[in-house]
């Protein structure tokens, strides 16, 4: 039950944000992309949840799932002004893969050099908080 009405809320949100994306980018998607969209993020997660583990090294899984949050930060406004800028029907696979390439190299750029000293430097900012308010409770 859950699921489906996540799909209902999927299908019809996809329909919703639609107006927006034409006014925005001024890309007018054909109504069967959009109607096919929900079912395929739904039928992919849940593919994903149901599915048996795959037998993947643990450090390609948390490397793979470090690459999710840039890639999803980053993918929709560039590759909607990209698409507008560079996309025709002759070559648009050709901008997707290299937009697909690009978009994961920054990502891992991304994951790999730019979190792990932010991740730092919020854990020592944090700790510092944390002492502060125990100097401060014990002072009171």
């Amino acid at each position: 039950m859950l699921l489906a009405l996540a799909f209902l809320w999927a299908l019809s949100g996809t329909f919703v944000i639609e107006p927006r994306v034409l006014a925005e980018y001024g890309v007018e998607r054909p109504a069967w992309g959009v109607a096919l969209m929900a079912p395929l993020a739904l039928g992919s997660v849940a593919a994903c949840a149901l599915a048996p583990a795959l037998p993947i090294r643990p450090a390609l899984a948390y490397g793979l799932g470090a690459l999710t949050y840039p890639l999803y930060l980053l993918h929709q406004h560039i590759g909607y002004a990209v698409f507008t800028r560079f996309a025709d029907a002759g070559n648009r696979w050709l901008v997707a893969g290299a937009l697909l390439a690009g978009l994961l190299a920054l990502s891992w750029l991304i994951a790999a050099h730019m979190e792990p000293s932010a991740r730092k430097a919020i854990i020592e900012a944090a700790g510092r908080l944390k002492l502060r308010a125990r100097t401060l409770r014990s002072a009171a």
